[in-house]
């Protein structure tokens, strides 16, 4: 009876667990942050976008704060490549959140992901010019939803 007991209080936790891992995490990015932070929070914030996707599983978020340059975190000029996972970057809003190329990088590359990626209240601002592949996002095939955004001195805003 005992060992019933104790096994029923076993599964029960085994499920809990089981639930949490499938809830999305936050992963938090600013102007602001450290690449030594862990990002789980706001005031653990990591500084660069592709700190933030190292630390993203499937069905995560970025919560991005400030606009980011990624001019900085990457060479050459296709942008920084996103993960193969279904994921979402989102700001407060537009105005205040997003992302710089400083006319020197593509933003994303966005290539070959087959799960649904997010973008919302955000900015896209002043991607590497004379791209044929999009100064700012490049996305030859993939899914995506996009909600509030806005492209700021882009030579081609998407391909």
């Amino acid at each position: 009876m005992k060992n019933l007991f104790i096994g029923k209080y076993l599964v029960i936790a085994l499920c809990l667990l089981s639930v949490q891992s499938l809830i999305a995490k936050d992963i938090y990015l600013s102007v602001n942050g450290a690449d030594t932070n862990n990002g789980l929070s706001e005031s653990g914030a990591v500084a660069t976008l592709t700190k933030a996707l190292s630390l993203i599983e499937d069905g995560d978020n970025i919560r991005v704060s400030g606009i980011i340059d990624v001019s900085k975190e990457v060479s050459g000029i296709e942008g920084v490549a996103m993960p193969q996972m279904a994921f979402s970057i989102i700001g407060d809003s537009p105005s205040t959140s997003g992302f710089t190329g400083n006319g020197v990088t593509r933003i994303f590359n966005i290539n070959s992901n087959d799960k649904e990626t997010q973008y919302k209240n955000l900015s896209f601002i002043n991607g590497a010019q004379n791209q044929t592949k999009g100064s700012a996002v490049f996305y030859p095939k993939f899914k995506i939803c996009i909600y509030e955004l806005y492209f700021q001195k882009q030579y081609c805003c998407i391909l």
